[in-house]
């Protein structure tokens, strides 16, 4: 019996592959200003 593919490989990419190009880097696994700010309250910021 052969699997079923739910996505394309396209889409398959499109959702899981980590990207690559320096745009899409920085958008994503960077902290911004208020990200920073809220990591410097430590403890405080707590939920």
């Amino acid at each position: 019996m052969s699997r079923r593919h739910i996505f394309t490989e396209r889409q398959r990419a499109a959702l899981f592959d980590l990207p690559t190009d320096e745009l899409s880097l920085l958008k994503f696994y960077t902290l911004g200003d208020d990200d920073l700010e809220n990591i410097r309250q430590g403890t405080v910021a707590k939920l």
